[in-house]
């Protein structure tokens, strides 16, 4: 029978006619559910939880960000796996670190970045106060990455939000590669993400993904696959669309943080300045080749004056061309002119046509963007310079074109650090107010996180796009080579980073080194609050360090969140003897008494040697007998229990029968 749809009224036949697009989408509807029931493991939650001791904790999804990434891309961009509790306390200061990879804190892993740092000195400045610092930086990401996840962050419930970014603009996620809808269309990106969120679009994608290559430097991979070898011109409608999106996005960032009574801090990003073009036109605008071996014989005798007036004829004939520009920069501060060698260096990294550094403009997009939304800044660019000979940024801070060494992180860290208290979002309780200088113990930078930036570098610069760069290692060289082979195993995947540090405070502990072996499980403890047995094992490190009060500091932190650890009991319990707390030795060795002690006669034999000696001390030499009685009953050759009363029975026999 056929259907005469004209003889329909108008809107009947919109349904009719739409009728198959909603069996359509019914049908997807009914898929994805199926999916998402069917494979659980498709879910891309951006929080895991976990719970211990009765505290459930947040853990940041280290792989959300694969929604953001071609699934042929070979090592894909990670969060750092930061814990925090699920339910943020009203008294807690929580700050969220919001960049790329230079706020991840490459090429260190731990806590040699500007979060960590901030952390440490907030903690230290303000101690009596529970201070979060959630890592949200990420390599290869942007702003376009940071605008989609900003819901989740405001999820969190942040107090305040650190912002430093703007190198990735170009390369990262739908900048110069982005299709040409989206190029004309921003908005089409945002749509794109939401569709990559459906667990049908991640079981399609997951059928074409590459498998992780281990060992390889994830920088490195990630700059060669993110950018594809493109050249960007600094004038080309892609950097003029680059810098509006850029704009645009941060715009919405800091109104949407601005809405939800989130306080910002924001700063401009730095570069290093005397590095050289990545890429440059290798003929000059009137066709005549670049002069590269008169350049190298100049700077090889000092002929720097003769160098500028070259250089500078050239740069009038052809004023785009970036390694002139760089050449001229470097002969000028040869000669000790500050103002025009910075000049000169900076257009050249502008117009690097492989633009891993942001601009200028970036900058100014960042500066002005934050005083029109009344947002504090504060100046890494102006600081690194202060820092720097002749006020232009170089090898004194930075690792190669972009990140920061560990000393640069500081400065960086310490910019934000003293924004903080300036807006009095913490209210310093060390009354000298002073921030920790820049010390590797002080700030507990453990040595496999500088070993393994030494291993990233040195990989890194040996590669595409670098050509004939140096980098100076730290510690790897002049460090045991049992320490170094640790190093390699992390850096090769074949050890986890946690058990990579457990194996660098081993080696420290037999080395008696103990102050690196302190520093590393304090840097772990930073990371992963929650790890009890690592705190333990500080607190005996400290112990046998002769660092009583704080071992001490340590072992009550364990038993406020678990009053029956029992080590930690019998431990505080023995050294409250030799501090001379008698009575409250008395209270935590009788606490350890209480547990369950079948199977552990050592430790039982040791909690009645401690209370023998506590009561002894407070002069009751009848219970301190009974004590010792008990222990050496359970441990006949334990030698300590055995001397104490031998010590004790000389005593009374010399006329003291108490």
């Amino acid at each position: 029978m056929n259907i005469d749809v004209n003889r329909f009224p108008r809107w009947k036949k919109l349904l009719f006619s739409l009728f198959p697009a909603f069996l359509f989408l019914a049908f997807l509807f009914i898929l994805e559910v199926s999916v998402r029931i069917a494979d659980p493991s498709l879910r891309n939650p951006f929080l895991d939880t976990l719970s211990y001791n009765g505290t459930v904790w947040s853990q940041v999804n280290r792989k959300y960000l694969r929604t953001y990434f071609p699934p042929s891309i070979a090592i894909l961009p990670e969060f750092k796996p930061g814990i925090f509790r699920l339910q943020k306390p009203d008294s807690t200061l929580r700050v969220v670190c919001l960049g790329s990879s230079s706020m991840f804190g490459t090429p260190y892993q731990m806590t040699a970045n500007i979060p960590g740092i901030v952390r440490k000195q907030l903690r230290h400045l303000a101690p009596e106060k529970d201070i979060e610092v959630i890592n949200l930086g990420a390599s290869a990401i942007n702003s376009n990455v940071i605008r989609d996840f900003l819901d989740q962050v405001i999820d969190l419930n942040p107090t305040l939000v650190l912002i430093y970014m703007g190198h990735n603009e170009y390369y990262g996620p739908e900048g110069v590669g982005a299709p040409p809808l989206e190029k004309l269309f921003p908005w089409a990106t945002r749509l794109k993400y939401r569709f990559r969120d459906l667990s049908l679009t991640r079981l399609l994608t997951s059928w074409f993904a590459s498998d992780p290559s281990g060992g390889e430097d994830i920088e490195r991979t990630l700059m060669r696959e993110v950018s594809d070898n493109s050249a960007v011109r600094l004038d080309s409608p892609d950097a003029q669309r680059i810098e509006q999106v850029f704009q645009a996005n941060l715009s919405h960032i800091l109104k949407t943080l601005a809405n939800h009574d989130i306080q910002v801090i924001i700063s401009d990003i730095a570069s290093n300045l005397h590095f050289p073009p990545f890429l440059a036109d290798s003929v000059l605008s009137n066709g005549a080749r670049l002069p590269y071996e008169l350049v190298e014989e100049k700077q090889a005798i000092g002929e720097f004056s003769t160098l500028i007036d070259t250089l500078t004829t050239l740069v009038a004939t052809d004023s785009l061309n970036a390694s002139l520009h760089y050449w001229l920069g470097e002969a000028y501060a040869a000669t000790g002119d500050a103002a025009k060698a910075r000049r000169h260096l900076m257009i050249a990294n502008d117009l690097d046509l492989l633009k891993f550094r942001a601009p200028e403009s970036m900058n100014r997009i960042i500066r002005t963007t934050a005083k029109r939304h009344n947002v504090p800044f504060v100046s890494a660019d102006s600081t690194l310079q202060s820092l720097s000979p002749l006020g232009i940024p170089g090898n004194n801070l930075f690792w190669e074109h972009l990140h920061p060494t560990v000393h640069g992180y500081y400065q960086i860290a310490d910019l934000f650090v003293r924004e903080i208290v300036r807006q009095k979002w913490i209210i310093p309780q060390n009354t000298e107010n002073k921030l920790l200088p820049f010390d590797h113990d002080s700030l507990s930078l453990a040595w496999l996180d500088l070993a393994y930036a030494d291993l990233s570098m040195r990989n890194l610069t040996t590669h595409w796009p670098f050509r004939g760069y140096d980098v100076r290692p730290t510690v790897i060289d002049k460090s045991d080579k049992a320490l170094v082979d640790i190093a390699l195993k992390v850096y090769a995947l074949q050890t986890g980073w946690n058990e990579g540090c457990l194996a660098t405070i081993d080696f420290f502990e037999r080395s008696k080194l103990y102050g690196p072996a302190i520093v590393t499980a304090g840097a772990l403890l930073d990371e992963f609050p929650y790890e009890q047995t690592v705190r333990y094992r500080l607190a005996q490190l400290l112990k046998e360090s002769g660092r009583m009060d704080d071992a001490v500091r340590e072992y009550e932190r364990i038993l406020a969140a678990d009053p029956r650890h029992l080590a930690s009991l019998i431990e505080l319990g023995l050294l409250e003897v030799n501090r001379g707390q008698f009575d409250r030795s008395i209270s935590l060795l009788t606490a350890a008494l209480r547990e369950d002690l079948n199977n552990k006669l050592t430790a039982a034999s040791t909690i009645h040697y401690g209370l023998a000696g506590a009561y002894a001390n407070k002069g009751d030499l009848a219970a301190a007998l009974e004590h010792l009685k008990e222990s050496l009953r359970l441990n006949p050759t334990y030698r300590s229990a055995l001397e104490l009363q031998a010590s004790i029975l000389r005593y009374q026999k010399q006329g003291h029968p108490r």
